[in-house]
């Protein structure tokens, strides 16, 4: 396994209001407005989501070019004061850690919401003006800050493993408006039992339309973690397509409770037995370059599904699912490790879970082979191995060779139906 496949999580418990070391009067104030600003802006965000794009690069030593091993898409909401994560159209936001979603690698959170609240919200954070500097060929007013561990409430997590750490870092303003422009994190005296030698995270901000009113939120992030044999991960993070949160999905906190207002003519609920061939053909085209983990993809069936003569689901019926893997491998000239989870089948009137695994794909040029069935494709002997150790996901994995690839719409697939986790 990569070394970088280590989880790591940071958690920020915030304080209430922040406190400054003694400053002239000018910068003083000028602290007091940026504050100002930034406290009414925290308080007046209505609870809202945007769409997260993560590409996540790794080195293994500092004189090496960072690799892309994938690109993460989710769902990150602000509600109530929680950051809550979703696959994207997924339709609920779970109130659980981020890595129960995002299994293997390098991920964090923080940067939507919560370093900002524990600098401008919290006791903890001792300020001190820096000047006016030019960041990014821009005038910025610049102020240091640190927290000690004692009065920190950030929790790094490694595996089991987890610390609370002090931090520091630095924050700047534009001086025009006092707007907030860009925040630096990093973990001071990280315990040497967390094998890790540096974390750090910056966030930047930029005006953003919510509704018909204009917030201050993160627009980039960059999260970049050392281990203790140097290599290095770089969480790069995009946010868009932020809107208000109105209540369309749903929070997930405990079993919802039947809805009696269901119309009688819902769709019906069908269940498919195991042992069932599907055949089918990708719908959503998947490319390397272009497309995410959380990404959500349709097959439609090739021909009607039958058991004894009986149809099931006829010619056409959609499958739905979501693209769980899509890492780059280093095997030959590289390879893509592509994980496919259908769960969910669709025809007019009738609707189902899905539980399936793949059985084979038909004609991929560069298709390598795939684990639990021993299928192979033309790029790989029986007794070759598979040397990088693949995140439990759900769904099927397969691999196919290239430093890019594309998996054209009509692709042909065969998925085998499985017992439900209730029959099991």
């Amino acid at each position: 396994m990569n070394k970088w496949l280590f989880p790591v999580v940071w958690v920020l418990a915030v304080s209430l209001c922040a406190v400054a070391e003694e400053l002239p009067p000018s910068s003083s104030a000028l602290l007091d407005q940026v504050r100002a600003k930034m406290m009414t802006n925290l308080s007046r965000l209505p609870n809202y989501t945007c769409l997260q794009t993560i590409a996540r690069k790794v080195r293994h030593a500092p004189s090496r070019r960072y690799e892309l091993v994938d690109t993460i898409r989710l769902e990150v909401a602000l509600v109530e004061g929680k950051e809550l994560f979703a696959w994207p159209g997924e339709g609920k936001f779970e109130d659980k850690e981020i890595s129960q979603i995002v299994t293997g690698g390098a991920i964090g959170n923080g940067t939507f919401a919560l370093h900002a609240k524990s600098i401008f919200q919290s006791h903890s954070a001792r300020i001190k003006f820096a000047g006016e500097v030019m960041k990014d060929n821009k005038p910025r007013l610049q102020w240091d800050y640190d927290v000690p561990q004692r009065q920190s409430g950030y929790i790094l997590r490694v595996g089991s493993r987890e610390a609370a750490v002090g931090y520091h870092g630095s924050f700047w303003a534009d001086p025009g408006t006092l707007d907030l422009t860009r925040l630096e994190v990093e973990a001071d005296e990280i315990p040497p039992e967390l094998h890790l030698a540096r974390a750090a995270d910056a966030v930047d901000y930029k005006r953003t339309p919510i509704g018909s009113q204009t917030f201050l939120l993160p627009q980039t992030a960059e999260l970049s973690m050392i281990d203790g044999g140097n290599s290095e991960s770089i969480n790069r993070t995009q946010f868009s397509s932020c809107r208000q949160y109105m209540g369309e999905s749903v929070l997930s906190f405990a079993d919802p409770a039947p809805d009696a207002s269901t119309p009688a003519s819902a769709a019906k609920s069908i269940e498919l037995p195991a042992g069932l061939l599907l055949e089918a053909s990708l719908d959503t085209p998947i490319a390397s370059g272009s497309s995410a983990v959380g990404d959500p993809v349709t097959a439609v069936l090739r021909k009607a599904l039958r058991k004894h003569g009986v149809e099931i689901a006829p010619k056409g019926t959609l499958l739905h699912g979501r693209i769980t893997l899509l890492r780059h491998q280093n095997i030959d000239r590289g390879s893509y490790a592509v994980g496919l989870h259908f769960f969910e089948l669709e025809f007019p009137g009738a609707k189902g879970s899905l539980h399936a695994i793949l059985d084979r794909i038909v004609s991929v040029a560069g298709l390598i082979a795939w684990p639990g069935n021993n299928r192979m494709g033309t790029n790989l002997r029986m007794n070759s191995p598979f040397p990088q150790a693949q995140p439990d996901v759900p769904g099927s994995v397969f691999f196919v060779r290239g430093e890019t690839f594309k998996l054209a719409r009509g692709l042909p697939m065969f998925w085998r139906t499985q017992p439900s986790s209730e029959e099991k």
